[in-house]
């Protein structure tokens, strides 16, 4: 992977001093001419940042256009996406995702396949929130990933984006719109993605030894699977700006996201000598369906004074789910027990209410005070069942499958926060308090209902001295609470896989992440950026343990952890000239992991780091070119391991028509090696489990922008923009 990393390097070296010679246009001169008013231009940079959140102005990206809100994360300082499109926060994947600083439901689902069909022309700016303060739930260690999509610009007339995109994995479409009329601003999204194309096979094999058996028995599987999935998801957004002091904001999205994935695996059970006990062969297929609804609604009063403001928001989503699984057996040696056909039926629905009141009120120039109340209330009721028989046509349940029941969580929350500033110097401290109530109710009869409740109390405090409006110095303490999911304290035990049962922890509690961080950040020169040093520790972090259990590989989870992490993160951008800019995210960190309990005795240590890059150059008439490339180091946890990887892909735009109203970019990713694998290995005392994937992670593409429509404007505002220098110019 060094070899990779350096060659990577190398060219971006390259590539940028020869985008150095670009053309680049003469200064302009700016006429003074007085007029009876004036408006002020801000040409901002496409990074800002106060210490505790850094804000990523997408709308002001060029290569935004034609992009997915994937491609553009590769570019935001703190957010890593490795080569399987896995998204980390911080370096950690315990994040939240919310929406114009609300949560949506719709992100708890598939991530990847969302944000993959999401266009980034959708999205005015991201926000990476790595000090989330009592306003926001105390759950995500990796902070908040917040999309901002609304825009609160006052206009009449219309504009419309249409973008569409495909490549040898899926295409997709997109079209969005926003008018004026009188004082409601309405706006609507339509996006569509498809894996249209035979998707490249992802071949999966594992092994795991029994180390209590005297014969040092191994069970093997060797699969390979092919998935195809569509997503369709229209927004409507609305607000009502009934006076100055009064605002009404209303949102309803809907999603539809059909998934199948057929595959072939063939398991055996084994002794040291490789004499095979047993062995079976069979063909899976899964066809399932997801649909989704939300609604939100908000109304704001303001009391006549910046940041002085009440607001009562409600959300509402709902999901359905029918997923069932067939399995077909070709061949079984010494396992009778596995019938010819076997089908597993899972259907459910979840509902969720949020109600929410926040008030804010800023006292004077000097202090800011910040409260509210929450309450989260989910249930999810959800059908099981088996079925076998000698064909597809003569299933027949098997007694005793059917599990009718319903998950609940139910979560109630109060906050306050304060800020006090004094001329350069800013102090803030807030506290969170939440009381979860979950757990299971069966309508199945000899079950037995459980449930749990949590209580957790959430500081932060943080101060920061800012040197210029640029420049701040920031040193922080927060908490962050992972909170288990029904799944990890369900009892109910999952005997799909051949050789393997895992089954959860009715007993589990909230692990709790402190963090303390010091940090600097300075975006007012060339070559900018943000230095941050944090430690961090977990007391009581929820560990997945393995074990034998009856000649089975049996796994289940337990609050045993004690994770401690020394992290440095670094981001640089560099605006090499005019037409060019370079930017480098990295991460070091050092891990220390523990667990010492009767259920589990274990330990691990190491490095672990990330290195990311980006240049994008304007070139001459009318092209663009922009390119990134990273790597990241093997991973560890407490029993486990992972590869590491590296990634890279270029993408060459050319705009069209007049005020460059069409787009057209050509894009490849990943090229070489075609095929590219991973692994995972998983100690214990009794087992050890080892996989490795096989997949094709090349792509080439052709994307489109269509920007049409006309916008006057209607009011007096700060107009902002941005290019590659980003120096700030006024105009009378």
């Amino acid at each position: 992977m060094l070899i990779n990393l350096r060659t990577i390097t190398s060219v971006f070296c390259v590539l940028s001093y020869l985008c150095a010679f670009a053309q680049e246009e003469p200064d302009t001169v700016l006429n003074e001419t007085l007029l009876d008013d004036f408006v002020v231009v801000e040409q901002r940079k496409l990074v800002q940042s106060d210490g505790a959140t850094l804000t990523y102005n997408v709308s002001d990206d060029p290569e935004s256009a034609t992009s997915g809100v994937l491609d553009i994360l590769r570019k935001v300082p703190g957010v890593t996406v490795d080569a399987e499109d896995n998204v980390r926060v911080n370096g950690k994947t315990n994040f939240r995702i919310l929406v114009n600083n609300r949560e949506d439901p719709m992100f708890s689902g598939d991530i990847k396949n969302i944000l993959k069909s999401m266009p980034a022309a959708s999205i005015k700016k991201i926000e990476v929130i790595s000090e989330p303060g009592a306003k926001y739930d105390a759950e995500g260690a990796g902070g908040i990933l917040n999309f901002v999509l609304e825009n609160k610009n006052r206009f009449s007339g219309w504009t419309a984006n249409l973008g569409a995109w495909l490549n040898n994995r899926n295409a997709g479409a997109s079209v969005s719109a926003r008018t004026q009329l009188n004082k409601v601003m309405i706006g609507a999204d339509i996006s569509y993605n498809s894996a249209i194309f035979p998707q490249p096979s992802l071949s999966m094999s594992s092994e795991t030894i029994d180390l209590e058996s005297a014969d040092g028995d191994i069970t093997t599987m060797n699969s390979k699977s092919r998935t195809n999935w569509k997503f369709f998801n229209p927004r409507l957004n609305m607000s009502w700006e009934a006076d100055s002091l009064n605002l009404f904001t209303l949102s309803l999205s809907y999603g539809d996201n059909p998934y199948s994935q057929k595959s072939y695996g063939t398991y055996r059970g084994l002794i040291r000598d490789n004499e095979c006990l047993w062995s079976l062969s069979r063909r899976m297929r899964s066809d399932a369906t997801y649909r989704t609804i939300t609604a939100q609604a908000s109304y704001q009063h303001s009391f006549g004074r910046p940041d002085n403001n009440l607001v009562f928001s409600y959300l509402f989503f709902f999901k359905n789910h029918n997923s069932p699984v067939t399995y077909n057996l070709d061949e079984q040696i010494g396992r009778p027990d596995t019938p010819p056909v076997s089908q597993n039926l899972s259907e459910g629905r979840n509902t969720t209410h949020v109600v929410q009141a926040d008030y804010s009120n800023q006292f004077n120039s000097k202090f800011l005070f910040e409260s509210g109340a929450k309450v989260n209330l989910d249930n999810s009721p959800t059908m099981n069942e088996s079925l076998t028989g000698a064909s597809a046509g003569e299933l027949s349940p098997i007694a005793g499958s059917k599990m009718d029941f319903s998950q609940f969580r139910d979560i109630y929350a109060l906050y306050a926060s304060t800020t006090a500033n004094f001329s350069k110097i800013n102090l803030k401290a807030g506290l969170r308090y939440e009381h979860t109530y979950m757990g299971m109710k069966y309508r199945t009869e000899g079950w037995q209902n459980f449930s749990s409740r949590l209580n957790d109390i959430v500081p932060n405090a943080a101060v920061s001295y800012r040197f210029t409006d640029a420049s701040t110095l920031r040193a922080a303490y927060q908490m962050r609470i992972s909170r288990p999911g029904v799944n990890l304290i369900d009892p109910f035990t999952n005997t799909l896989t051949p050789g393997q049962i895992s089954y959860g922890n009715p007993d589990l509690k909230s692990s709790k992440n402190h963090n303390v961080s010091v940090g600097y950040s300075n975006y007012d020169h060339d070559v900018s950026g943000e230095l941050k040093v944090e430690y961090s520790y977990t007391s009581n972090a929820i560990t997945d343990v393995i074990f034998m259990k009856d000649g089975l590989r049996a796994r289940t989870y337990a609050n045993v952890g004690h994770d401690s992490y020394l992290q440095t993160n670094l981001y640089l951008s560099w605006r090499i000239s005019r037409a060019v800019s370079w930017s480098w995210n990295a991460s070091l960190s050092y891990i220390d992991l523990k667990a010492d309990s009767e259920l589990l005795k274990a330990s691990n240590h190491g490095w672990q780091g990330y290195v990311s890059s980006n240049i994008n150059a304007m070139l001459p008439n009318k092209f663009s070119l922009s390119a990134y490339g990273g790597g990241y180091t093997p991973w560890i946890d407490l029993q486990s391991k992972g590869s590491g990887g590296y990634y890279y892909g270029l993408s060459v735009k050319r705009k069209f028509l007049r005020n460059d109203a069409f787009e057209l970019s050509l894009s490849a990713n990943n090229i070489l090696p075609a095929t590219r694998h991973n692994q995972y290995t998983q100690k214990s005392p009794s087992v050890i489990y080892h996989s490795r994937n096989e997949y094709k992670g090349w792509s080439v593409g052709l994307g489109l922008s269509w920007r049409f429509g006309s916008l006057k404007s209607d009011v007096k505002k700060t107009a902002a923009s941005v290019d590659v220098e980003g120096q700030a110019a006024t105009r009378r």
